[in-house]
């Protein structure tokens, strides 16, 4: 769901929706890849429209991370979120609230 969030503004730019979608997508994939902004960025000035705008979605993917991971609501929400799961579930070294909270 986190690629719509991300994607829901630009339906009419369908290869810049699908670079918003990329970063969460190559999660999917393998949960050890990682694309960066600076990387998508050296392909913002193709020759190649398409590659363009993939690039421009990966940017804003990251660019929109950044800003709402940094916001006092998000933190708040995630906090909150993982105390009550950790209080609601059983114990498990490898259950990791703070993980879940931030879903």
């Amino acid at each position: 769901m986190n690629y719509l969030a991300h994607g829901y503004r630009f339906l009419d730019l369908p290869y810049f929706l699908a670079g918003t979608a990329v970063p969460d997508w190559l999660s999917v994939v393998d949960r050890k890849v990682r694309v960066r902004s600076r990387a998508a960025s050296a392909w913002l000035d193709s020759s190649d429209e398409a590659t363009r705008q993939i690039a421009s979605g990966i940017v804003q993917h990251l660019a929109d991370d950044q800003w709402f991971h940094q916001t006092r609501v998000f933190a708040e929400t995630s906090l909150r979120f993982a105390v009550e799961l950790r209080d609601c579930l059983p114990g498990d070294e490898g259950f990791r609230p703070s993980f879940l909270g931030h879903i």
